[in-house]
């Protein structure tokens, strides 16, 4: 009843999914990149994997006796053991022997409400399983939540340009971006979680109960989705707040530009839809700063909550110009086109020694964008192009998820670059190689149009 399509259609959609959800969750725990090229990354950021172990060993030792998560860093055991130990290496080993550390070297999280974490407890409290297993099992869940969330991306994705498509890009994001597969396994960036509201779009675009619902209904719905599945994202963390909302409006984009009759039409129903999906993702906003400043003044009080909370804001924002870490105070000084340049040179795809960066897809999509367009006016096909139309525009539009982070939160991106290259993936390159495999098809379709023996490939519109 929800889904708008057949039960047969409804059928070949789902396995279309399983089938790109095997081979993404078969690439991530393979973790292809690293065996194919030089540029694999085989623990990303235990810093941050850390803080969530040490809050089970906590949990499971000491108890919930506060709010706030409990953590430990890197430095808080050198500090004990030695600046020679492998901190990282020992808090694993130290958990997965079902031992913890003393009370005192816990130190309180109070930047995320990381709500991931929750999850973690309840699964470490009705699993009848040791630690190591455990481990095991919350990497297999984020594998399977990243492989499953980009799979309905690819999949819708291939529902508006060609099945076959959806497979390739799941075996290319899979097997040749390193910067993709690295957030596979992590327990903090829990990166499934990037994709869910703009799945949630697509879902609900795609529904019967949304296709069918008067005008004020589906402001309604959209509103109330948005707000939920950002409020969700943003109680994991809040980094990244900014892509994931330019994505979930991906998917509306589309059906608004491919779908309306009419420009005045489209222009009423894109004013009310977008509007609808802003006042969702303000709101939950409001309410995930709301919670997280509920939990820190529970244990610290109004003034001294009301100073972290800022804190934490405004140095993702804004950096610090006082402080005394060299990276932080870089970031600050750093000039936009500085930190667009960096994160444009980063790597997208690898394989063996051989990189090619996202400016250089980016540029390569635009080039054969423009290709396309100059061959189509010279040719004149007969085939409508109004959906490549909006292909290119989603592509456009995708762009601007990654960028809007990189403006926002400068002195973020710049100090952690390489943890913001996987928002490139929300989701502007998905959408890239599904639209320049499209194009390809299309280009060779309109060269072969004078010989319709040599024009075998096909896409629909």
């Amino acid at each position: 009843k929800f889904c708008a399509c057949s039960k047969h259609e409804c059928g070949r959609k789902i396995l279309l999914w399983a089938v790109c959800f095997v081979i993404l969750f078969a690439g991530f725990a393979a973790n292809l990149p690293d065996k194919l090229s030089s540029q694999g990354v085989k623990n990303f950021d235990s810093w941050s994997n850390d803080i969530m172990i040490s809050d089970l060993m906590y949990l499971q030792h000491y108890g919930p006796d506060t709010a706030l998560q409990k953590s430990i860093a890197p430095p808080d055991l050198q500090q004990v053991y030695g600046t020679e130990i492998d901190a990282s290496r020992l808090q694993i080993q130290v958990f997965e022997e079902g031992k913890t550390f003393p009370k005192e070297i816990f130190k309180k999280y109070d930047s995320n409400v990381t709500i991931q974490r929750f999850l973690y407890a309840f699964l470490d409290r009705v699993l009848p399983v040791n630690n190591a297993t455990l481990l095991l099992v919350l990497k297999g869940l984020n594998c399977a939540l990243l492989a499953g969330m980009a799979a309905a991306v690819v999949c819708w994705l291939g529902s508006i340009t060609h099945p076959v498509f959806s497979p390739v890009a799941a075996v290319i994001l899979a097997a040749l971006c390193p910067n993709f597969t690295m957030y596979r396994t992590n327990l903090y960036w829990f990166g499934g979680s990037l994709f869910v509201p703009m799945v949630v779009s697509i879902l609900l675009v795609r529904s019967k109960v949304f296709q069918t619902a008067a005008p004020k209904k589906q402001f309604t719905l959209l509103a109330s989705a948005a707000f939920l599945s950002c409020l969700f994202k943003q109680l994991v963390y809040f980094e990244f707040v900014s892509t994931v909302m330019v994505a979930m409006t991906i998917p509306v984009f589309y059906w608004l530009f491919a779908e309306q009759k009419s420009v005045r039409e489209g222009l009423r129903a894109g004013v009310r839809c977008i509007g609808a999906q802003v006042a969702g993702a303000a709101g939950s906003f409001v309410v995930a700063v709301a919670i997280r400043f509920a939990l820190q003044i529970k244990d610290y009080g109004w003034q001294r909550a009301m100073e972290i909370s800022t804190e934490n804001f405004m140095l993702r924002i804004l950096g610090n110009a006082q402080t005394q870490s060299e990276s932080i105070l870089e970031s600050y000084e750093a000039g936009y086109l500085e930190v667009l340049g960096k994160m444009f040179r980063a790597t997208c795809f690898a394989l063996g020694d051989y990189a090619l960066s996202f400016g250089q897809l980016t540029g390569a999509v635009a080039l054969l964008a423009v290709l396309y367009l100059v061959v189509r006016t010279w040719k004149k096909p007969q085939t409508p192009s109004r959906t490549w139309n909006a292909h290119l525009m989603i592509t456009c539009l995708s762009l601007l998820a990654p960028l809007s982070w990189f403006v926002l939160a400068k002195p973020h991106t710049y100090v952690h670059g390489r943890h913001c290259t996987f928002v490139w993936f929300v989701p502007f390159v998905i959408v890239a190689v599904v639209f320049s495999m499209e194009t390809i098809v299309r280009l060779l379709k309109t060269v072969c149009a004078s010989h319709p023996d040599k024009a075998a490939l096909s896409v629909e519109g």
